[in-house]
């Protein structure tokens, strides 16, 4: 059965079928595993966790030359947040990852950093965000033997982030964020999807939805605009498209460094910032040709 994949899709597969591949090469799966309820990940997220799994990879001495441990790696986790941020990333994908087999998370907890100690000689998230300059929320605080295990320190600190007086803390935060010195969520974007509703025979814009999550975009807040109406001839007026259905996204977009990293093949950026998919034939479907009025027929494979 063939199915109808955009080229954004197929990014997000391979990248996503590259870390399912690499970690349950390390680790055959498990009924209760991170994945057992086929999540979607996005790429910042699948990056996030493939590092983890390679960073096992070399602490098991795949990548590294060392002998395999029969001791899991203890560690204390603290996750460092903000009270009010629903749209924030999930740091539970993160710590999840860790507490497959090779880390034993010995304990959790969360504090929360909002400008205010509750009880006094405590330490809570704000301490936290100054001894360890701190500057996106929410992230992750690793605690756990890394003079035995500096291979394993040195890779995490190269790639996700860096040790501090034998504590790791991650760095590489994965949109929706805070940014700290302005207490302003970071990577807020608007996606509007841009149809013809009369047009029956074109793709199904939806197919965008898996799409854009794989590339790590959230999708909860979908605009949807037919080209027929008022605000539809204005998008088409503004941005100078020339077929639907189409999206764009306007925001925070340069936070989604793998989207951006893509964009280019398939679409344009206008004068305010706004990314515009413009390539089309890539969906191998129907599409509207707004200046010829007509319906395309996807080409026929060869």
């Amino acid at each position: 059965m063939k199915k109808i994949l955009s080229f954004f899709s197929s990014i997000g597969s391979r990248i996503k079928s590259l870390v399912l591949g690499v970690w349950h090469k390390i680790f055959p799966p498990k009924k209760d595993d991170l994945f057992r309820k086929g999540m979607l990940i996005g790429v910042g997220v699948a990056a996030v966790i493939l590092v983890v799994a390679l960073s096992i990879l070399y602490y098991k001495g795949v990548i590294g030359g060392r002998t395999q441990t029969s001791e899991p790696i203890k560690v204390k986790v603290t996750v460092v947040t903000k009270k009010d941020c629903p749209e924030c990333w999930d740091t539970n994908l993160f710590v999840d990852a860790l507490s497959q087999q090779e880390f034993k998370i010995a304990s959790k907890k969360t504090v929360y950093a909002d400008g205010k100690s509750l009880i006094p000689f405590i330490t809570d998230g704000d301490d936290l965000v100054k001894k360890f300059n701190i500057t996106q929320l929410p992230t992750v605080i690793l605690e756990a033997d890394f003079e035995k295990n500096k291979d394993l320190a040195e890779f995490l600190s190269l790639n996700l982030g860096d040790i501090i007086d034998g504590k790791f803390v991650l760095r590489k935060i994965i949109p929706p964020y805070i940014d700290v010195a302005s207490g302003q969520l970071k990577g807020r974007v608007q996606v509007t999807y841009l149809t013809d509703d009369s047009c029956k025979e074109c793709y199904d814009v939806n197919i965008h939805n898996n799409a854009l999550s794989n590339l790590g975009v959230p999708i909860n807040n979908i605009e949807r605009v037919d080209v027929s109406s008022d605000a539809g001839k204005k998008l088409v007026s503004d941005y100078k498209i020339k077929a639907v259905p189409t999206l764009l996204i306007k925001g925070e977009v340069e936070e989604y460094q793998s989207l951006v990293a893509v964009w280019a093949d398939v679409g344009t950026i206008a004068a305010d910032g706004t990314y515009v998919f413009t390539d089309l034939s890539v969906m191998n479907g129907a599409y509207k040709d707004l200046t010829k009025n007509k319906v395309v027929q996807p080409a026929v494979a060869q």
